[in-house]
């Protein structure tokens, strides 16, 4: 095993070769959906940083104030903020 690949950010995945020969390959682990604070999922891609940030800006995240919070926490930091 490669010194590289001794970590747990890989996946170990077990193959077969056509020849019969098993062998271990490391394979990245998949990302978690995004999620608001309350629980709620956000409507963002799940992939890697370094294919997001391959993305035009308008995908990556929503174009409103908060966007890392759901609508409904939103509008409640909102009324929060003005009051």
């Amino acid at each position: 095993m490669r010194p590289a690949r001794r970590m747990r950010s890989f996946k170990k995945v077990k193959t077969v070769l056509p020849s019969g020969k098993n062998v271990i390959h490391f394979r990245k682990k998949k990302v978690g959906k995004h999620k608001c604070p309350c629980g709620a999922k956000l409507n963002r891609p799940a992939m890697r940083a370094v294919k997001l940030g391959k993305l035009p800006k308008v995908q990556r995240r929503s174009n409103r104030p908060l966007a890392n919070l759901c609508p409904k926490c939103m509008k409640e930091q909102l009324r929060k903020r003005v009051r």
